[in-house]
């Protein structure tokens, strides 16, 4: 009796934890979406839970190029330039990624690409900072011209997302059994025909992972963005950091646009959440 009693007691322990540890992380994109609300009295000053009136202004803000709102007049900047880019940058780095990262992980999980220390090696690179290697592609980008193009923004989050498509993959590719491969090869496929036609397909809960997660690394990506990007190839966390008028930041639109950023990523993590748990824990690593 008394260890059935412990045994509840850690129980609603553990939930409590859990509970605020919840409300905890949560609490900020509620106050982001709270904030979006409320009229410009009560961006700062008196804290306020919930919104006094609703205030949809807010998002007409970066969604129509000229808006007169609060009793002044401001000229915007719409948020399609930056969202286009966006789309274009954050797709293209990720299957660019995936693609590549999937040959080379396959690579080293069957043949051993490099020895025992290539996979090591790979994951090293992904250890490293991004404020490491960001000055050196700021040089390498001045001398070669794509400071602020779409290629530039593409070939940087493909390398910079790389090592963690290979070393995910590698993990997928590891659980395949190679007597399956063997057995296409037998029929008269080709080591390539076996990638494609029976390795890929087994691995495509892992290739689904793989690239929701890239796709959330670069969607997200500032500091990259920031440096390599101007006014032709900016991204949504750029447009961002526009939110200035005479008053100053105006955290009414700011809020706004971050829940606009921020609804395709959510959409996409609960549309594909199964294939997402299943294809971690599929690809658990293994040594």
């Amino acid at each position: 009796m008394k260890s059935k009693r412990k045994l509840n007691i850690k129980s609603s322990l553990r939930y409590i934890i859990l509970s605020l540890f919840t409300v905890l992380f949560l609490f900020p994109v509620y106050w982001m979406f709270i904030m979006s609300l409320k009229p410009p009295a009560e961006w700062r000053g008196i804290v306020t839970w919930l919104p006094s009136k609703v205030e949809l202004q807010n998002y007409y803000f970066f969604l129509v190029p000229e808006w007169v709102t609060y009793g002044f007049y401001i000229k915007t900047i719409p948020i399609y330039n930056a969202l286009i880019n966006t789309l274009i940058n954050t797709l293209g780095g990720t299957l660019l990624s995936v693609c590549i990262g999937a040959l080379a992980a396959y690579g080293i999980s069957r043949y051993k690409l490099g020895g025992d220390f290539m996979a090591y090696l790979v994951l090293l690179f992904r250890v490293n900072p991004p404020i490491a290697i960001i000055v050196p592609f700021m040089i390498w980008y001045s001398i070669l011209g794509l400071i602020d193009t779409h290629l530039g923004m593409i070939l940087y989050y493909t390398l910079a997302t790389l090592p963690l498509s290979v070393w995910i993959l590698k993990s997928f590719f590891d659980e395949i059994p190679k007597e399956i491969e063997e057995a296409s090869q037998i029929d008269g496929c080709s080591p390539f025909q076996s990638f494609l036609n029976i390795s890929l397909p087994l691995a495509k809960n892992g290739l689904l992972a793989t690239f929701i997660l890239i796709f959330i690394f670069t969607w997200s990506d500032y500091l990259g963005a920031l440096v390599l990007t101007r006014e032709r190839a900016y991204t949504l966390t750029i447009y961002l950091g526009r939110f200035y008028a005479e008053s100053g930041v105006l955290l009414g639109p700011l809020a706004a646009c971050g829940v606009f950023t921020a609804v395709p990523i959510v959409l996409l993590g609960l549309f594909a959440q199964k294939y997402l748990i299943r294809g971690l824990t599929l690809g658990a690593l293994k040594e």
